[in-house]
């Protein structure tokens, strides 16, 4: 039989003695993997809404494979201000159906070419970017406006 371990106490707020409670790394480790799922999340981008990490073009279907000018021209905004795009919620319900986290995800398929509501974000995007408003913050709330339903916001 092995050795029995003696119980080692302190003294409590009273006085009297209580046992030495040895801390669980269980806890620790749950605290840890909370603040990293909580930092890849800020990172990421929360669902539907702050971006994917992406600031680049390099996923966007390029525009000369639309003839539509509209939509061609839709597709070349994404490729010339992809990190705007990338902050600004798409109000067409994309991150449901399509998982997207942002509107420039709209632009890395054709599923930009198929949405009003897509093409619009980047509109007002690339017009407000015109008029030298580089707040992300500013243009989802005119995307918003315009948009978006009465009294809601992104999410």
């Amino acid at each position: 039989m092995g050795k029995r371990q003696r119980r080692q106490f302190h003294p409590g707020r009273s006085g009297s003695p209580r046992p030495v409670r040895k801390r669980s790394p269980i806890g620790y480790l749950a605290a840890g993997a909370a603040a990293a799922g909580l930092a890849a999340l800020l990172y990421l981008g929360w669902p539907g809404g702050l971006g994917s990490g992406r600031s680049d073009a390099a996923e966007v279907v390029h525009p000369a494979s639309f003839r539509v000018p509209r939509i061609a021209a839709a597709y070349r905004i994404a490729s010339q201000i992809p990190a705007t795009l990338n902050q600004l919620y798409c109000w067409c319900g994309c991150h449901r159906h399509s998982g997207h986290r942002s509107n420039l995800a709209c632009f890395e398929s054709d599923h930009g070419a198929e949405c009003d509501i897509c093409i619009e974000t980047a509109e007002i995007a690339w017009r407000l970017a015109q008029q030298g408003v580089t707040d992300p913050a500013a243009i989802q709330r005119q995307v918003d406006a315009t948009l978006g339903p009465p009294g809601r916001s992104p999410g």
